[in-house]
């Protein structure tokens, strides 16, 4: 009876031993409550949105954008389709959503590590064999060092962005500069092709006059030399012609792409007070943001290098399964024991995180004083461009008020007074020399202006149109 009423004291021990196994379990998280409320709310700021600084960076024509180019493009169009597939913006584009991505998956917690180990030889201990050891490990990063490196992630994301946008301001003046050269070439070539139709035209006049008059024979062989000289000048512009239209498909990325060349450039443009284009400059050009972004990316850096000194704690929670006690009545029999581990890490190398601390802030101080020198840069570069731009503008209007028109009319009265025999054909053909080189300066000089204007708004960041106008982004930015 005695024997019977043991082994039912064993079982219901045993049972017991289960039972407040699973308890325990159970109450474990509540146990260490406390200590987890204090991690998971110092790291929840891994999980706030963190603030990006508003920038107009331009992504509604981003290389992922599909963009067909119709068969005779504006500027407007070359630019969009240029956008959509210059290859090393698409490169510079990828690279941008590598970073975001990456900013993205930053601010997690560690890994938690769950490990499994089996005793091949059995530990025997006073209440029975040791089988089996379950464990189940989690790191916990001192508070604010996971949000340290999710914010510089982001501010690496975003600098990123801005080298973007320097590319960006860079193929567009590129582009502009060769549309307005090719606009140039073709209005040449249009001058140079009326200019060959005039001396064909006096020397069929002069050949008529040949016949009935006496007339030097020299002065017609000048005129047909000149016709020579010209065909090669009219050949070498159309060579010019390709070649530029070459180097826009290349920008374009597709070489297969046919276009007409530009007949006129854009009407010129009045210029904004030189107060507003600083103003203007300051908060739009694309290498002054990157700057500004990289010395929030130092700070970023600076911070999450000081949090790099502090400890890491970890926990660590150990099941060890085991079997019976042959020893036979004992104490706690088959009892599994249980063990719960804290610890952290110990940062003795400090120097080593002062050094790399200190070293941030150096890079710091160096970009904070690159930029105060691409300040001083710009704007001494926007003077110059503005100084050359309405003096390009006064030597334009020169062209198209007085020098052109009374060549003309110098060649209209010569013609008249060679019919009427009172003037020789070489005088008529100097004025008719002088009407076209006239007619090239001021195309060369509205050339000119076309290239100090994209110059300006490569400068400022910005885009003027004929009005005057900026873009309703652009000008709340410089506000």
């Amino acid at each position: 009876m005695l024997y019977q009423l043991r082994v039912f004291a064993i079982k219901i021990r045993g049972v017991l031993k289960k039972l407040s196994t699973l308890l325990i379990l159970r109450l474990l998280p509540f146990l260490f409550l406390p200590f987890l409320l204090f991690f998971f709310s110092s790291c929840a700021d891994n999980n706030k949105t963190l603030t990006v600084p508003h920038s107009d960076f331009s992504l509604d024509t981003s290389p992922r954008i599909k963009i067909e180019l119709p068969q005779n493009p504006t500027l407007d169009n070359i630019i969009t389709y240029a956008l959509s597939n210059n290859p090393k913006l698409k490169a510079i584009y990828f690279d941008y959503l590598s970073h975001n991505s990456n900013y993205k998956a930053k601010g997690r917690w560690p890994l938690p590590q769950i490990a499994y180990t089996w005793y091949m030889q059995q530990v025997e201990t006073k209440v029975g064999p040791q089988r089996h050891r379950f464990s189940l490990a989690q790191k916990f990063p001192w508070p604010g060092k996971l949000a340290a490196q999710k914010e510089t992630a982001l501010r690496l994301s975003i600098y990123k962005l801005a080298k973007y946008n320097i590319f960006r301001n860079i193929l567009l003046f590129q582009l502009k500069k060769i549309w307005f050269e090719l606009s140039y070439l073709s209005s040449s070539l249009k001058i140079l092709k009326d200019y060959r139709q005039t001396l064909n035209s006096m020397l069929e006049l002069a050949r008529i006059k040949y016949k009935t008059t006496r007339l030097n024979y020299s002065h017609l062989a000048k005129i047909k030399v000149e016709l020579g000289k010209l065909s090669n000048s009219i050949s070498t512009v159309r060579t010019q012609i390709e070649t530029k239209k070459d180097e826009i498909k290349a920008y374009l990325g597709n070489d297969k792409i046919k276009f007409k060349a530009p007949n006129s450039l854009p009407p010129p443009v009045k210029l904004p007070q030189m107060s507003t284009l600083l103003k203007m400059q300051k908060a739009n050009h694309p290498q002054l943001e990157q700057i500004k972004y990289q010395i929030q990316l130092q700070k970023s850096r600076i911070e999450a290098s000081r949090k790099k000194s502090m400890p890491d704690f970890f926990l660590k929670f150990t099941y060890i399964e085991t079997g019976e006690s042959e020893m036979g009545e004992v104490i706690d029999n088959g009892k599994d024991p249980m063990l719960l581990t804290f610890g952290l890490s110990l940062p003795l190398w400090r120097d080593s995180f002062r050094h790399e601390t200190k070293s941030e802030e150096y890079k710091l101080q160096g970009a904070r004083m690159l930029l105060k020198d691409l300040k001083n840069h710009l704007i001494k570069k926007l003077k110059i461009s503005v100084k050359n731009y309405l003096n390009a503008r006064q030597i334009l209007n020169n062209y198209e008020n007085k020098l052109v028109k009374e060549a003309e009319l110098g060649f209209k009265l010569g013609i008249e007074a060679y019919v009427a025999g009172k003037d020789d054909l070489f005088s008529v053909w100097a004025l008719a020399k002088s009407v076209q080189k006239l007619k090239l300066a001021r195309v060369k000089a509205h050339l000119q202006l076309r290239i100090l204007k994209a110059e300006i708004e490569k400068i400022t960041g910005i885009t003027l149109d004929v009005e005057n106008k900026v873009s309703d982004k652009k000008r709340k930015n410089s506000q």
